[in-house]
């Protein structure tokens, strides 16, 4: 679970798709260069803590209960102004993912009710800077109440962030799985010149993720035991959604498709002008559509 935890958020950039300039190639190479660069990070960064901490009994010990590792080992090993350093660095990261995660909801409440399933006020952009100001706010104002009502509780700061944390993770994997799903239909059909023995690998990945979701299912003591129901019902509302109202789905299928058709019919190769060689920048480098930050 904490490796997932660690991964969850690297598709994050997809939701800003239609904001950004030539998504279909910027895109991917976002999602490629972030799963490289983190994975290399996670890599040397856990190196660090184990080495840091070290592999005996009273070590791993001391690694498991620590609440944050680096400032630990910071301290331990620097002084206390390094701790306080990564102290900051680490309420930074936890901000900007903030940020990323509001952004990506918003988007996708943003998305959603433009196709007719949600309320239409969440539709709206700005005038001048077309972002979804209004799902923003809803998104915003939804995260504060959560974070208040646990406050209220007495919940403290890392039990609240790996409660929502451990839910999220969760509901991820259930994303994931579907996905993997999705892909196997699409390579088993043909349509995408997918060889079809590839399907081995998205079956794989299932079978993890039913793996990890079993095991952070069974086993656990309150209130992380809850954690996986919460979940559940969470995606079965989805799905019963899907099922009850067929023709919403349908519509927000129907509306990816034109937007990919839209897009394709938008990527032909021009023709050089007459007083431009081939290969040569154009003079009038084509604009981004869609929504501008």
């Amino acid at each position: 679970m904490f490796a997932f935890l660690s991964w969850a958020g690297f598709e994050a950039c997809t939701s800003l798709g239609e904001e950004t300039a030539d998504p279909k190639r910027n895109i991917p190479r976002a999602l490629v260069g972030s799963i490289v660069l983190t994975g290399i990070l996670y890599v040397g960064v856990m190196f660090a803590e184990t080495i840091g901490f070290g592999t005996d009994d009273r070590g791993i010990a001391a690694f498991t209960s620590a609440e944050s590792a680096l400032s630990t080992l910071a301290g331990q090993y620097i002084g206390t102004w390094f701790a306080l350093v990564i102290a900051f660095t680490a309420a930074a990261a936890a901000f900007a993912g903030a940020l990323s995660s509001s952004a990506a909801a918003s988007r996708l409440c943003f998305a959603l009710a433009r196709d007719g399933f949600g309320p239409r006020r969440l539709a709206r952009t700005h005038p001048r800077t077309h972002a979804p100001v209004p799902a923003l706010r809803s998104t915003g104002v939804i995260g504060v109440l959560l974070c208040a009502a646990v406050w209220a509780a007495g919940t403290s700061a890392f039990d609240t962030y790996y409660w929502f944390a451990t839910v999220g993770v969760l509901c991820l994997l259930v994303a994931y799985a579907v996905a993997g799903a999705g892909v196997i239909a699409f390579t088993l059909s043909g349509r995408g010149g997918i060889p079809r023995w590839e399907v081995v690998v998205p079956l794989a990945a299932i079978a993890y993720l039913v793996f990890v979701f079993t095991e952070q299912s069974t086993g656990q003591e309150a209130p992380y035991s809850y954690f996986p129901w919460i979940a559940g019902v969470w995606c079965l509302a989805g799905a019963a959604i899907v099922v009850l109202a067929p023709e919403r789905a349908q519509r927000i299928g129907d509306s990816l498709r034109a937007e990919q058709a839209d897009a394709a019919d938008a990527d032909p190769v021009q023709p050089a002008p007459a007083d431009q060689s081939p290969g040569t920048p154009s003079p009038h480098p084509v604009q981004p559509t869609g929504l501008s930050s």
